[in-house]
């Protein structure tokens, strides 16, 4: 894996961004004529006036990426991710993960966001679009038409058996998540389809 690019400093996204911690928004402060030095004194002034009269006070990283559903901005020529722009405003570090722990990901309320490692990060996932049962771990098995639940920890994958009914491999699944701590979208989105 990759390291991530360090964000911009700390200093400069207070001085150039509000973060409203209620909402989860971020929002560009008003700028100083001085930020504007490319060109000419009338270049200049251009700039400031229509980048004064487009963005200040107005909602920033509001941008929701199509692939991704990840809020996303431009600071200093680079994209970047909201929800990592906030916990570097907030916090002052550079995280390994964010995870948005209602897996809404455009929902960048702190009391939201956690820092996590990867393997932390993966616990949190949503099924996949096209998973024929809606749940993580729990597959159909096209073949007998029954249930197969699994979880992955540690790397590894630990088989909970073959069920004939999607309850329970989804009570087996749901039984492993708890012994193994993981925090999961599953138990909504089962409690909200039945």
């Amino acid at each position: 894996m990759t390291k991530a690019t360090p964000l911009p400093s700390r200093e400069i996204l207070h001085a150039r961004l509000r973060y409203d911690a209620e909402s989860g928004l971020l929002y560009w402060k008003p700028r100083d004529r001085s930020t504007f030095t490319n060109g000419g004194a009338a270049t200049q002034a251009r700039a400031f006036g229509t980048w004064a009269a487009r963005y200040a006070n107005r909602p920033a990283f509001n941008a929701v990426c199509s692939t991704s559903g990840y809020k996303v901005g431009r600071l200093q020529g680079r994209n970047w991710l909201a929800h990592r722009i906030i916990w570097k405003l907030v916090f002052g570090e550079d995280p390994p993960q964010i995870d948005h722990i209602n897996g809404r990901r455009d929902d960048n309320r702190i009391i939201n966001l956690r820092a996590v490692d990867q393997s932390l990060n993966q616990r949190n996932r949503r099924p996949r679009k096209d998973s024929r049962s809606g749940i993580v771990g729990v597959y159909l098995v096209p073949s007998t038409g029954h249930y197969q639940a699994n979880i992955r920890v540690d790397n590894r994958t630990i088989y909970l058996g073959t069920h004939t009914d999607l309850d329970a491999a989804i009570a087996a699944r749901r039984s492993a998540e708890e012994r193994y701590g993981y925090l999961s979208h599953n138990h909504r989105k089962a409690e909200g389809a039945r």
